[in-house]
């Protein structure tokens, strides 16, 4: 089992020049993933907002921290539903606290902009 409880985080995806993907288009695209899964987990569904298309989407590919990627332009309430053979877990994330834990200490004007942008919306 990995060290710690599972946490859900989500970063921005950057294009060459390091700054976040999508704005232009009004949405920011954004990876979701789950870190320190118990060693026997085998999905996570994430439940998003529900003026989704699709709002509850399923990861099952453990490499990348069953990771799912997403296009946002503001904050809401995430539920991320960990399963797994020992027993289910479920962890609830906002997006901005999501890419605030990952984006911490980085400075970049491009990326404060980006979580000021998600922030307010």
């Amino acid at each position: 089992m990995p060290d710690g409880d599972p946490i859900l985080k989500a970063k921005f995806i950057l294009d060459a020049q390091g700054k976040p993907k999508g704005r232009a288009s009004g949405d920011y695209q954004i990876k979701l993933f789950v870190e320190n899964v118990p060693s026997d987990a085998y999905a996570v569904t994430y439940r998003l907002d529900e003026s989704y298309y699709d709002p509850a989407r399923e990861a099952i590919n453990r490499v990348d921290d069953f990771a799912e990627e997403i296009t946002s332009y503001g904050n809401y309430l995430i539920i991320a539903r960990i399963r797994a053979k020992s027993s289910p877990k479920e962890i609830r994330r906002s997006l901005y606290d999501a890419l605030m834990d990952f984006h911490r200490g980085n400075d970049d004007p491009s990326i404060m902009k980006a979580l000021k942008d998600i922030a307010e919306n």
